[in-house]
């Protein structure tokens, strides 16, 4: 019964160093891992809100492309109907805000 005690007291002695050993660090080694955790967190949290406002913003710059495009489809079939209509190209181009040489390519 002794030797059992002495191989577990034995084991528990082992066990308690290498306790020591893996939780004990110094109060500058504790706070350098709190800073590289915080700077990690902190770069992880900004990384994500840059990504956000990211899309956010291409989402804005689509969108905006997306009404020009359409706004310049309607000054060409404006402008179409005008010169079928025989409208001076002076006041098509005034009232569409298309250059002449566009209303050219178009007639």
């Amino acid at each position: 019964m002794m030797f059992v005690f002495l191989i577990i007291k034995k084991n528990l002695d082992q066990f308690l160093k290498q306790f020591d050993e893996v939780f004990y660090c110094s109060e500058e080694e504790l706070q350098k891992q709190i800073e590289e955790e915080l700077l990690e967190k902190a770069t992880k949290e900004a990384r994500e809100k840059g990504h956000k406002l990211g899309m956010e913003e291409g989402l804005q710059q689509g969108i905006q492309k997306g009404i020009q495009k359409g706004q310049r489809q309607e000054a060409l079939m404006i402008a179409k109907n005008m010169l079928n209509e025989d409208f001076d190209v002076e006041m098509i181009s005034k009232i569409t805000n298309l250059s002449k040489e566009e209303l050219e390519k178009i007639s």
